[in-house]
């Protein structure tokens, strides 16, 4: 997503950074976050994932 000229508060409210910056390297690293917490003064993000065996792929 091209942000470069939306509002600033339209940018945080769609989460631009996070969405630029940490869905594009999923599963391009050896290692896979599968929970993440991280609080600051305006935000409280958290990703958690769920890990399955592949037998249990459709």
């Amino acid at each position: 997503m091209a942000t470069e000229k939306v509002n600033p508060s339209l940018k945080w409210l769609l989460q631009s950074e996070w969405r630029e910056t940490f869905i594009p390297n999923l599963g391009r690293e050896p290692w896979i976050t599968v929970y993440f917490d991280k609080v600051t003064e305006n935000e409280n993000l958290g990703i958690f994932s769920a890990l399955i065996p592949n037998a249990s792929e459709t």
